[in-house]
């Protein structure tokens, strides 16, 4: 019974109608009578229409790197959420090796400083020498001090661990405004 009004309430809702049913005894079961307007369903507004969304927006695409796998995760899932194309890694060569593949065609490269192997100033260092100027997007809880980074990464834009979503958004955006690709999808 209860499918029987959902199913009776969508079709009242497209059609904008009213639906009278007449309940009539019967041994098996009751007898159902739907009345409907005759015409196609009336149009909802642009706004809300199915068959007229919004042109789609071209998503950035970030990659991201940190040894710790629970902030990749809460940085991709806030990313992801905001309709931004994230990809993941948790080693710094393999993203630099990723990067290459695709001709470092990405928006935003958010790094962790304070990683096993290569840190995020000597990735950065290292992306910047064979990408060319690239927004690149600095997060560490233990180096805040940039006076400590080299003149060549004076640009970079920092953010301290631990952030919120809304921080992490904001610079986000910031860091990708400093640096807009000219291939990028806007």
């Amino acid at each position: 019974m209860p499918m029987f009004f959902l199913a009776l309430c969508a079709l009242t809702s497209d059609y904008n109608a009213i639906a009278k049913i007449d309940w009539k005894p019967a041994i098996v079961r009751p007898a159902r009578t739907i009345q409907l307007p005759a015409g196609p369903p009336q149009p909802r507004s642009p706004v809300n229409s199915p068959s007229n969304p919004p042109p789609p927006k071209a998503a950035k695409k970030i990659v991201v790197i940190d040894d710790e796998a629970a902030m990749l995760d809460i940085i991709s899932t806030a990313l992801r959420a905001r309709d931004y194309e994230v990809v993941t890694f948790g080693e710094p060569i393999k993203a630099l090796q990723w990067l290459a593949s695709i001709n470092w065609d990405v928006d935003l490269v958010i790094t962790d400083v304070m990683m096993p192997g290569q840190d995020g100033l000597a990735l950065a260092r290292d992306i910047r020498a064979k990408a060319g100027p690239i927004a690149i997007l600095l997060i560490s809880a233990r180096l805040t001090d940039e006076g400590l980074w080299g003149e060549d990464q004076q640009d970079l834009i920092f953010l301290a661990k631990p952030f919120t979503t809304v921080e992490l958004v904001e610079s986000v955006e910031q860091t990708i405004a400093r640096f807009p690709r000219p291939s990028s999808n806007q």
